[in-house]
């Protein structure tokens, strides 16, 4: 299976000096690609909607956020969109609480059907919101459902984290529920990652000083959340931080091990689940990066959409590759902060294939694989690197479908 380059989008120059991310936060819908620019004007934040228009990408629609509050509230950190409705958050936003500071928030947007474009509705906040919160530092939405994790949240101890449930009524998203782990625990960051799928959510946890990490699993039954599996690794890894990142598609579930190692200096772990008969995520595979990525953070960021999973690596140390897998011609010298995509495919035999993905003339400190995106039929991937020419500007990536080798011979078909 082949990708090739289709296309690069610039954004500009972003914010510069003392951590400077641009943006991070890449989602597809149809025939839509959203991307979040956190820095944007001191951190105050946009979100660009794309559209496919005759086999290009063309600017749509850009959006800001909608609560009149302060600036700095870096909207567009994380988002995800769900039919109608666009969710992103403002983690950084204040004006909520007394004190106030990083409060946090998630800022809702319909799309209007005839004109295709997206309307803000609503400004989400925590029903029991307080400073350094970070509510919606991670925000996921599934037909009539939204979780958003508080992963920063000090009540009872500090940086316990909590997740919170909201439910679409009549066109309001509507709190329900809250989970915290049964024993806070503080520096567990409960909520630092959470994704939702149809009747199942799930959240990371550091699960404690070893960090090991672990996913806690809900199920939705006759409209109430409760406490489904605790999901670990079948063989956990000390600091490994399972669980951050993770994707959900059917019966089909993908995690991270990103820190796997001593300061993740082992390049980290992409881990396979399915559901099985009894309702229970059990563990089918798991794989090392198709090349050594030293210090890595592998994944930092999932995609999953079928039989298709895109993992991006935005802290690849490019001088710690095998040879077979890097070609200093395509990739650029030696260096670190590059940043890697690679595209795990399901085959007939439920094994799952591993395509590496490069991304011409990268540069220290572009951060690509920041976040990814695949279409539904897999035949596009997106890459976006946030930090392009040192930081200071964001791109994105986008490679098509070229071919697949089968036993010699080449198909034009992705589904082939």
């Amino acid at each position: 299976m082949r990708y090739e380059p289709h296309s690069t989008i610039d954004f500009g120059t972003g914010v510069t000096g003392s951590n400077p991310a641009t943006g991070n936060a890449l989602e597809v819908s149809g025939d839509h690609v959203i991307i979040g620019d956190q820095g944007y004007n001191g951190r105050d934040g946009r979100v660009f909607v794309y559209k496919w228009n005759a086999g290009n990408l063309e600017l749509h629609q850009t959006l800001s956020k909608g609560n009149g509050l302060p600036g700095n509230g870096w909207f567009g950190y994380a988002l995800d969109v769900s039919g109608d409705w666009l969710v992103v958050s403002t983690t950084h936003q204040t004006g909520w609480a007394s004190p106030s500071g990083a409060e946090g928030g998630v800022e809702c947007f319909k799309r209007n059907t005839l004109t295709d474009e997206w309307q803000w509705q609503q400004s989400v906040i925590g029903p029991d919101s307080a400073s350094t919160d970070e509510f919606g530092l991670c925000v996921m939405v599934s037909g009539n459902w939204m979780i958003v994790g508080a992963p920063y949240r000090d009540n009872p101890v500090s940086n316990c984290g909590k997740i919170y449930f909201y439910e679409l009524v009549n066109g309001v998203w509507t709190y329900r529920q809250a989970f915290q782990e049964d024993t806070p625990t503080a520096s567990n960051t409960f909520g630092l990652a959470v994704e939702i799928d149809g009747e199942w959510a799930f959240a990371h946890t550091y699960a404690g000083a070893a960090g090991n990490g672990a996913m806690l699993c809900y199920r939705l039954t006759a409209g109430t959340w409760s406490l489904h599996q605790t999901i670990t690794l079948a063989s956990p890894i000390s600091g490994g931080a399972f669980g951050r990142p993770m994707r959900c598609d059917g019966n089909r579930l993908v995690a991270g091990c990103s820190l796997r190692g001593s300061n993740f200096g082992l390049g980290g772990y992409v881990v396979f689940f399915e559901l099985n008969e009894s309702n229970q995520w059990i563990q089918t595979d798991i794989k090392s990066p198709p090349m050594l990525l030293s210090q890595s953070w592998f994944p930092n960021n999932l995609a999953i959409s079928g039989r298709f999973i895109v993992a991006g690596s935005l802290f690849s140390d490019r001088s710690n590759h095998r040879t077979a897998d890097y070609d200093p011609a395509i990739n650029g010298s030696n260096g670190d902060g590059k940043g890697r995509t690679v595209v795990y495919e399901q085959m007939t035999d439920g094994t799952w294939a591993t395509h590496p993905i490069q991304i011409p003339n990268l540069n220290f400190e572009d951060w690509s694989g920041s976040s990814v995106a695949v279409s539904p039929d897999g035949e596009y991937i997106y890459s976006l690197a946030f930090g392009t020419n040192v930081r200071a500007t964001m791109r994105l990536h986008v490679w098509k479908f070229a071919k697949r080798q089968i036993d010699g011979l080449s198909a034009d078909s992705v589904s082939a």
